[in-house]
């Protein structure tokens, strides 16, 4: 492969990179903007991390089962409450 042939391959899959990080962003920004948390997301590469030989769908169902853990879902409802009590705002509890 030529030098320049090599160049362009490389621009191309920065462009790529690039598209795709833009892509996430501007999910990430419209569902901020519905109210959802988006500071901490997890990618299949986390359980990939961990295992060799995962297909990306396996990976995906993994994650989805340690999320929607019964233990880990209570965990977070916890600690929004310890998050809560932690701020200096002046709030008004729901009963």
């Amino acid at each position: 492969m030529s030098e320049r042939n090599q160049e362009i391959r490389i621009s191309l899959q920065a462009d790529h990179h690039l598209k795709v990080a833009l892509d996430i962003k501007n999910a990430k920004d419209v569902l901020k903007r519905h109210g959802f948390c988006v500071d901490n997301l997890w990618h299949i590469e986390d359980v990939k991390r961990q295992v060799k030989h995962i297909s990306d769908n396996d990976a995906q169902y993994v994650l989805k089962r340690a999320l929607n853990n019964e233990n880990v879902m209570e965990t977070i409802h916890q600690h929004i409450g310890f998050a809560i009590q932690r701020t200096d705002l002046k709030l008004e509890y729901n009963e």
